[in-house]
């Protein structure tokens, strides 16, 4: 996802918006949003448990 974000989207102007977008259309995982919405807003972290993350 990174190559293709930096392949899209280099010397460019950007949004957080635009990465999440780049992240539902890669990954086709309709919860992608709402994960990002609040991992990038919410506060604390949400856990990610399998990966082992735990924000609380």
């Amino acid at each position: 996802m990174l190559r293709e974000y930096v392949s899209r989207f280099a010397y460019s102007n950007v949004t957080t918006q635009d990465f999440i977008d780049l992240a539902l259309e890669i990954s086709g995982d309709s919860g992608v949003p709402e994960l990002l919405d609040r991992w990038i807003y919410g506060v604390p972290v949400p856990d990610v448990p399998q990966l082992g993350l735990f924000g609380s």
